[in-house]
């Protein structure tokens, strides 16, 4: 990863004395520019060598060196003290991002800093937030894909390395990875069968407007496609089958 690499160089530039105890480090938008990496990754990087006892971060001075060896050891797979979970979506209001967003931060709880960011529904943009969030040293990542037809080559990287992924509100055919996903059909038909009143003919569910833009540019929805509901008959859009 690439904090790491950051974290080697610095914790070797100190112990071979070219940054000598007492002296300060560079600020952390200098050493994202020399290693051409995030600030998260650099503070990532700073962190653990912070754990080890060689920095210490000053107020109105900086990070300086307080040892060229490292003075205390990290637990075993710990080697920082909070966790970092990555999260792509293509958007969110208070109709549906929103939503996910808040379980997301419930369930992280304080130990866990979580990094959202937006593709927009543009499938390059995700592939280079999908980037972005493994070189900053994120360990999981949830991704709400712009298609369900497409899934991003880094998105494939990470389940060839069994990187932790979860997708969202997308089923992937023949593609190893946990997925979240509502059952629109199924809920449609519960709550057909348990209305009040007589069980109509036949009820529609008009499409939501895309949420996935770049989806619906290339191809029109399918044909609405139909399924029972006791001796009625419900009708569903399929292109919606798998939507949340």
């Amino acid at each position: 990863m690439l904090y790491k690499r950051v974290y080697e160089s610095l914790r070797l530039a100190i112990t071979n004395g070219t940054y000598p105890v007492g002296e300060r480090l560079p600020s952390e938008a200098e050493l994202s520019k020399q290693f051409d990496v995030s600030a998260i990754t650099v503070k990532r990087a700073l962190e653990l060598l912070r754990s080890e006892g060689m920095i210490m971060r000053r107020p109105r001075i900086g990070t300086v060196v307080t040892s060229a060896t490292a003075t205390t050891v990290p637990a075993a797979g710990s080697e920082v003290s909070t966790r970092l979970l990555g999260c792509v979506l293509t958007s969110f209001d208070d109709t549906f991002g929103n939503k996910i967003i808040e379980g997301i931060l419930a369930a992280a709880g304080a130990d866990t800093h979580v990094i959202f960011k937006r593709s927009g529904g543009d499938l390059a943009e995700e592939d280079a937030c999908i980037r972005s969030l493994v070189d900053a040293g994120v360990e999981g990542l949830v991704l709400l894909p712009s298609s369900s037809e497409y899934i991003p080559p880094a998105a494939l990287e990470l389940v060839a390395r069994r990187f932790p992924l979860v997708i969202l509100d997308r089923l992937f055919d023949g593609i190893p990875v946990s997925a979240v996903c509502s059952d629109n059909l199924g809920g449609g038909r519960a709550h057909a069968v348990g209305r009040p009143g007589p069980l109509p003919r036949r009820m529609a569910f008009p499409p939501p407007g895309p949420l996935c833009r770049s989806q619906h540019r290339r191809r029109p929805p399918d044909p609405a496609t139909v399924a029972g509901v006791g001796d009625r008959r419900l009708a569903c859009p399929l292109a919606d089958r798998r939507r949340g």
